[in-house]
């Protein structure tokens, strides 16, 4: 028995068909009824085979499936009290065999001013075989102190951290945890988390347009940004964009921003996503206005005017702090445009 035979028996048996031998005829007058029960079961029946599906795929170590890296750290040491605060990631991989080296695979954005960055950087992880599974990972931090990033000696190093992407794979909820080590620093560097999400490919893509304004007290004439997330397991976020900042002197109003749905949502429907709106001091201090989820399923049968709940910083929950200002669904496409209140 492969492992897709097994993975059917996780799901529920499909109801006989209709004229299948030994079925009786349906009563006159239920074919209808009976066509729109048939449909919300086999709805179900794909929302589970999705869900069990993206679970499936790590715990019996299926290869040949996109995997997705996303990182953030978390109390990161300063890099000096007069120093500017903009640290960033480098990826590295290497394979299982002796004379494999260590390789560049990419680098994160270097966002200012914060010491605990959930970055929007995100790396495609290959995992076409067991072997990959094996393959290791080193993440390092640095303070971006010079302009050319990519001359890393030129950089405030502060600390890295080395693991096996199995490691993360077989950690509770795919998140892996790990103390920044400095070869020559002994006090606390910080910490690095990973994630790794599933994705599930859509071919062509399916794109869904944001529009995002705010209307509300708390942004009004203030220098303000949104960063939108994606949901993962152990109710974890990961950003997958952050807007530009607005420096207007009225409401704020955004440019659109189009992704994909294998972007905000790692493909599936039933996914969350979260925007979350920021505003930024005259020091360039950060701070959370509030933010609102949604998913991709709920909002496709939302009408225009329809509110959705608004987390506040300052008022808490606000049942009606955001507001649906636009719905338009395409075979190959979605937009909507919310409009935050308060």
């Amino acid at each position: 028995m492969d492992e897709t035979d097994d993975l059917k028996k996780k799901l529920p048996d499909a109801e006989p068909s209709v004229g299948a031998a030994g079925s009786k005829a349906p009563p006159r007058g239920t074919h209808s009824k009976d066509v729109s029960s048939g449909a919300e079961k086999l709805q179900k029946a794909e929302k589970k085979f999705m869900k069990t599906w993206q679970s499936w795929v790590v715990e019996k170590k299926i290869t040949d499936v996109p995997l997705e890296l996303n990182l953030e750290g978390n109390d990161l040491a300063n890099a000096g009290l007069f120093k500017k605060k903009a640290p960033f990631a480098v990826v590295y991989l290497k394979g299982v065999k002796p004379e494999d080296q260590w390789e560049k695979f990419g680098d994160t954005e270097a966002p200012q001013n914060i010491l605990n960055p959930k970055f929007v950087a995100s790396f495609r992880m290959g995992c076409d075989t067991q072997e990959d599974r094996q393959q290791s990972l080193r993440i390092e931090f640095y303070n971006r102190a010079h302009k050319d990033k990519n001359d890393l000696g030129k950089q405030d190093f502060i600390g890295s951290a080395t693991c096996k992407l199995e490691d993360i794979l077989s950690a509770p909820g795919q998140v892996l945890s790990m103390e920044l080590k400095h070869p020559t620093k002994t006090a606390f560097r910080g910490t690095c988390t990973l994630f790794i999400d599933t994705l599930l490919i859509r071919d062509p893509p399916f794109e869904i347009t944001l529009k995002i304004r705010s209307s509300g007290p708390s942004t009004d004439k203030k220098k303000c940004y949104y960063v939108i997330s994606r949901g993962l397991r152990k109710a974890n976020w990961t950003p997958v964009y952050q807007s530009e900042t607005y420096k207007g002197s009225g409401a704020p109003v955004f440019e659109p921003i189009t992704l994909t749905q294998e972007r905000l949502t790692a493909g599936a429907d039933d996914r969350a996503f979260r925007i979350e709106i920021f505003s930024k001091s005259m020091m360039g201090k950060h701070e959370s206005v509030g933010h609102f989820a949604a998913k991709y399923e709920t909002l496709k049968g939302m009408n225009p005017g329809a509110k959705i709940p608004f987390n506040s910083t300052r008022d808490g929950h606000i049942a009606n702090g955001v507001k649906l200002m636009e719905s338009e669904i395409t075979g190959s496409g979605a937009v909507f445009a919310f409009e935050v209140t308060e």
